[in-house]
This record gives C-alpha cells, structure tokens and sequence, in this order.
C-alpha cells in the first residue's frame, strides 16, 4: 500500500485554486480508513491484475487487448480487441508503470502487491506487439507511438535490450516513412492524394521519433519530430490555448485547407482528450528537447484545459463545447491530470516554485474529482474509473465505460505524485530523479508543496488580475497566459468528500 505524505501534527494543507479560492486537504486518520476499504490497493489495482492475469487472451493465433468495459454495463467486462488497434499496448503500459512503482519508486512496499510480478505480466501482454506485420503496423501508423510504449518501458529497465531496441526502430522508421517535408508534420489518416490530415493526438508520437534519434544518433528523426511540433503550434493551438482536432493540409503545397474535428463536438469546439494529448505530448518535447517554446505551449495548453474545467466543476466533459447536461470523460482527466504533474516536475527542475506548486494544485483537485466520481459509479470488478468516453459520435455512443487508457493514466498519475514527493510509499519516501532534460534529480526527491508557503507560491502563479505568470530559476516574473477564470474547481456545496487511490490511499478534500 502507498501511502500519503504526513502533513505535519496540523490535519489541513491550504491550496490556492482558481480565483483565490480555498481547498483544504484533511489528512486526519479517521478519514483516511473511513475510504480505505473501497478505494484502498487491494481493491483499486485488484480491478487491473484481475484483468492482467486473464492472460488466455493472449493464447492462440489472434490474441486481444482490453479497449473499454461494455457501455450498457457499468463497471463490467473490458471487450477486448485485437492488436491491430490503437490502445492494445495501454494494459502493458499501466503494468509496468506498476512495476517501476514497486521496484524502482517503492522497492519496500513488494508485498502490499501480494507477490505480483507486475513485469512478467507487463512482457506477457506485450511480446505480441513486438515486429507486427504489416497489415497490423498499417493500421497502427497514426498512433504507433501509444503502441511503442512497451518498448521504451524494456529500454528503461535495460538500454541494452536488442530486441526492445530492434522493435523501436522498426516502428520509428515506419512513422518516419509517414512524414512530408512539404508539410513538415506525419501523416495521421489517409484520406486520398489531395489530403493530408494530421490529428492533435499523433503528438503522442513524436517520443518514438526522439527515442530514435537517441539511440541511433540519427538527427532526422529529431528534425522530423520538432518540426511536426512546429507545425502543430503554429495550426493546431488556437490563441487562447485551444486546440483543433484536425488539421488538413495540401499535400502539394503544405497550406491548410481546413480545420476541425472527427471525435469532438463541432468544428469550432475543443475535444477534451484531443486537448489533453495535446499537452502531454508537448510536455515531452520540452522535456526531450529543452526547447522553451514547447514548454509555453503545453503549460498554455494545460491553462484552458484547467479553465474550461472550471464551467463543469468536478468532472472532465468529452468536450469542453458541448452543451449542458454532457457526457464526462474521467480518460481525458486521467490524461491531462498526469500530464500537469509532468509539468508540475518539468517546472521543478527549472527551480520554479510557483510553476510546480500550481500545476500540483491544478492537478490533485481535477485527478480527485474525476476519479473519485469515476470509482464510485463504477461498482464492477473490471476497469479502474468508469464514466469515459470513447466514441461521443458513434452510432451508438461508446460513453459511460472504462477506458484501459483511463486506468493507464490513473497509474501513471499515482507514480507522478511519488515521484514529485507528494505521496509516500508505505516505507517511507520515494527519492527518484532522471538525468533527462527537463527532470532534475533534486527537485524530483524534494517535497512539492511546503505547508509555509503554499498559498503565497500558488496565489502568485495566478496573479492579482487573474493572469497567469511564472517565475524563471532567475525569479523573474513571465506572463504566459490570461486566465478567465472566475469559479472554483470544486462544486459550492458545504462539505464535499473526496476520495483519491492513486497511491493506493485516499485524502479526504472538504471545501470550506
């Protein structure tokens, strides 16, 4: 079991959230067990090993990955598909980011996982997508980078691995092929000779092409990857931080033809997973790069996620557009919680207290919200978080189910809050570091939120009038972003309980 950081003999930590308003975490024992029965480890990651250990599905000539539960049954069976689409490699992902939280970031808590190999599980479930064919790798193009993931996982535990080395390259090479120095970004879907549509999410690809260029030294892949980057900036981010699902350019002259979107509401709207790839995959640039203009845009990017959350209150919308009452999305939450944590390290190792400070506070209340409604209206025994959306436009809708990509990022928000030392493992605290540009080993094993100055860092990450700004490791004051925002994250009601089992504990949140 993972448990909380103690916050010191008082039983509150002020947060500074929206306009000045106040969140108090309450860390009292009495509230901690009144929640650790239904939202403890036992039960929340018993939900995915039950799903893992189901590994006849793996057996045979066509093996299947869970996709999401069945629509029509809340909290039951993942329906399971083949390798062929996009999210087959997010089980593996969520197993081994459980085996780094158990070997790497909590080696001590072994047995509160009850034995559980979470690596074995996690190469069991991706040999399959080890060298596919080529039916299979073309149908995975756009999102080749979400099924890579495995790779990179194995390249962490050991950078020697030949095989996890050879499927990489395989797979970047493919995506490489994909590229149009015309247009300067991969294709995403081929719709004919006189398109050339790229979508928001194929930014989660472009860590395939970086990790390419880092273990061959090959500087294309690099270009390749910054300018698809460049380019998304410059089409895709609207200039409140917005984001267009899709943009279609001219394959003979590389100008836009057309912007808008296949899975969000309108054309003109924002679809909120869209907005969070869009973050995260920005978030790793900078961190691959150290490029400053990539860090701007997802941090500007995770500015309107968090203010557009602000209409909705307590939980993610699968599109910030749509109109009232709406389909919720805890995948998009789970996506772009964790991505703010990201940035909420990546702030960290520029020295910037009040950047990390405010994506954390940002962060814990959306990750706390959306799961906590997502736990408790998915009673099953399958999925994490139920109330995802998979397909708002398909006929019929594929919503109010669990998403294996919701609980991949509920597992890699928990591993984020142990690395940036806001949670403890059950034995103690979780020193980690990364020598990676933008993760620096220090700030990653120091406390991210000092109770003495919590309120005075946030209130200045949101500004007096409202805007954003953030403080450089020089302490100079950088506007980024002019936030509108004028509600609370938290619905005004006169105690609201909340439960979070990302490490495997929960904090009870009450707004005041």
């Amino acid at each position: 079991m993972v448990c909380a950081a103690s916050l010191a003999s008082a039983t509150t930590l002020w947060l500074v959230l929206g306009a000045g308003r106040l969140v108090v975490a309450e860390s009292a024992a009495a509230n901690f067990a009144s929640h650790l029965e239904p939202f403890g480890d036992a039960q929340t990651l018993g939900r995915l090993l039950g799903t893992a250990q189901n590994t006849s599905a793996q057996v045979g000539a066509t093996p299947t990955w869970p996709e999401y539960t069945v629509p029509a049954e809340p909290g039951g069976p993942y329906l399971f598909q083949p390798e062929s689409t996009w999210t087959s490699a997010f089980l593996p992902q969520a197993l081994y980011a459980l085996d780094k939280r158990y070997s790497v970031l909590c080696p001590n808590d072994r047995a509160g996982s009850n034995g559980t190999d979470w690596r074995a599980l996690a190469r069991t479930w991706s040999a399959s997508l080890y060298n596919p064919n080529q039916a299979v790798l073309d149908s995975w193009l756009h999102d080749v980078g979400f099924n890579s993931v495995p790779m990179m996982a194995e390249l962490e535990i050991d950078a020697s691995n030949a095989t996890a080395r050879s499927a990489l390259l395989s797979n970047a090479e493919a995506l490489a092929k994909l590229y149009s120095p015309t247009v300067g970004c991969t294709l995403s879907w081929d719709r004919g000779p006189d398109n050339f549509e790229v979508i928001i999410d194929n930014m989660m690809n472009l860590r395939l092409l970086l990790a390419a260029a880092d273990l061959t030294g090959n500087a294309t892949y690099r270009a390749m990857a910054e300018s698809h980057a460049n380019k998304t900036i410059e089409n895709h981010i609207r200039a409140d931080g917005s984001s267009f699902h899709v943009v279609d350019y001219s394959p003979t002259t590389g100008e836009v033809q057309w912007r808008g979107t296949a899975q969000g509401y309108s054309n003109s709207s924002t679809w909120s997973r869209g907005q969070a790839w869009g973050i995260l995959g920005f978030a790793h640039m900078y961190n691959a790069t150290g490029i400053s203009l990539y860090l701007e845009t997802a941090s500007r990017m995770a500015i309107y996620f968090s203010t557009a959350y602000d209409r909705y209150q307590t939980e993610v919308p699968w599109d910030f557009d749509a109109p009232l009452p709406t389909t919720l999305d805890t995948s998009a939450a789970m996506i772009a919680g964790s991505a703010m944590l990201f940035l909420s390290s990546l702030e960290a190792s520029r020295g910037n207290a009040t950047g990390m400070s405010h994506w954390t506070a940002e962060a814990e209340v959306m990750l706390v919200n959306s799961a906590s409604a997502g736990m408790r209206n998915n009673a099953g025994e399958f999925s994490i978080i139920g109330n995802a959306t998979v397909d708002n436009r398909a006929d019929p809708p594929i919503n109010n189910t669990g998403a294996i990509y919701g609980d991949a990022y509920f597992i890699e928000a928990g591993n984020f809050l142990l690395e940036l030392g806001i949670w403890n493992c059950s034995a103690g605290s979780s020193p980690f570091g990364s020598s990676a540009v933008g993760a620096s080993p220090v700030a990653l094993s120091s406390k991210l939120v000092t109770l003495s100055n919590a309120t005075t860092a946030v209130g200045q990450a949101l500004g007096a009038n409202g805007t954003t700004t953030s403080v450089s490791a020089q302490g100079s004051p950088e506007k980024t972003h002019a936030a509108t925002s004028s509600s609370n994250h938290l619905a005004p009601r006169d105690a609201l309980t909340l439960a979070l089992a990302f490490c495997g504990a929960c904090v009870t949140l009450c707004l005041q």
